[in-house]
């Protein structure tokens, strides 16, 4: 269903279908494999094309590493979009966006969400 690569860089999702049914949609709020993958753009992972599964890598999602995790941020807003600092945010701060990498806007460290490692590590077992 989904996979640590063998160097543990990078992970795969070998039926997508089956992902979303299974383990999307109980740990992440969406329904949509499209939804989850720009989820992963936004946070920063990078696709690698297979022919047999969806590969996704980023240098801070290694497996046996949890530490790295903390280094996982969303990407910044458009800058020319975001209210200056005068007129506040109604938005998550950078503080919070930093990763349990959870993909939802409701994603903190007082989340009660597992974080995606953990899900990929009790997928690849």
């Amino acid at each position: 269903l989904v996979s640590f690569q063998k160097d543990g860089l990078s992970f795969l999702i070998w039926d997508p279908d089956r992902f979303m049914d299974e383990v999307a949609t109980r740990y992440f709020k969406m329904s949509k494999y499209r939804s989850f993958t720009r989820q992963l753009n936004i946070w920063g992972f990078h696709h690698i094309m297979r022919n047999t599964a969806d590969e996704w890598r980023h240098p801070h999602f290694v497996r046996g590493q949890p530490k790295l995790l903390e280094n996982i941020v969303r990407k910044a807003h458009d800058v020319a979009a975001a209210p200056s600092p005068s007129e506040g945010s109604d938005g998550p701060s950078h503080e919070s966006d930093k990763a349990h990498v959870e993909f939802g806007a409701d994603a903190s460290p007082n989340s009660s969400k597992r974080p995606a490692s953990a899900i990929v590590e009790s997928k690849s077992a």
